[in-house]
């Protein structure tokens, strides 16, 4: 593995199972136990948790990168949108780097796996579709909380310093258009990235 590819991918794989696992247990902290004092407790068990399985694990899942289950890559790549949604706060934007990363892996993973050139456009369907489909479903979630929420258009205004609040139609409209575009340029990166790197490599 070249340095930057085994950094890029030590870092991927290694916060998997710690950042899974600690947001499960907050999830079982908040829907059985709320007392706030147990909180960290809750996250560091997670935490330690993940580390240990990383400690059993990363070094085979590093090895054989090209090999794991594709299950296991999607549950990774939703995992990290989920984790950006909360992080941005909803906003989709930067989601849009997710389908440049899913299509160089799979890229590298039809090289490595040595697969015919006849099925390479089969799997960038796929790859391009589910990346798609993940930015579908982060752009309904956002539009969502925007129109259900209370001052969603109050925010809007002081982020874009608009001079007049936003109503929901219009927040509606702009959410529609705005993820569609989304979805189209997620997808097209996904596969431009997939047939660069293929072309790259051969």
């Amino acid at each position: 593995m070249k340095r930057v590819e085994a950094i890029f991918y030590g870092l991927i794989l290694g916060a998997f199972s710690p950042l899974s696992i600690a947001l499960g247990a907050v999830g079982l902290w908040f829907n059985s136990d709320r007392i706030e004092d147990r909180a960290p407790w809750y996250l560091l068990s997670g935490l330690a948790a993940g580390f240990l399985i990383d400690a059993i694990y990363l070094r085979g899942w590093l090895r054989h990168r090209y090999d794991l289950p594709v299950w296991f890559v999607a549950t990774i790549f939703c995992l990290y949108n989920i984790l950006a949604f909360g992080f941005f706060m909803g906003f989709p934007v930067f989601h849009v780097l997710g389908g440049p990363i899913a299509g160089f892996y799979f890229a590298q993973r039809i090289i490595f796996q040595k697969i015919p050139a006849e099925g390479y456009n089969r799997i960038m369907k796929r790859v391009s579709a589910f990346t798609g489909l993940m930015m579908a479903i982060i752009c309904v979630a956002s539009g969502t909380i925007a129109l259900v929420g209370t001052g969603a258009g109050d925010d809007i205004q002081g982020m874009l310093g608009l001079s007049f609040v936003p109503a929901k139609s219009m927040i509606l409209l702009v959410s529609t258009i705005g993820g569609l575009f989304l979805i189209t340029v997620q997808v097209i990166l996904t596969r431009r990235t997939m047939i660069w790197m293929i072309r790259q490599q051969n």
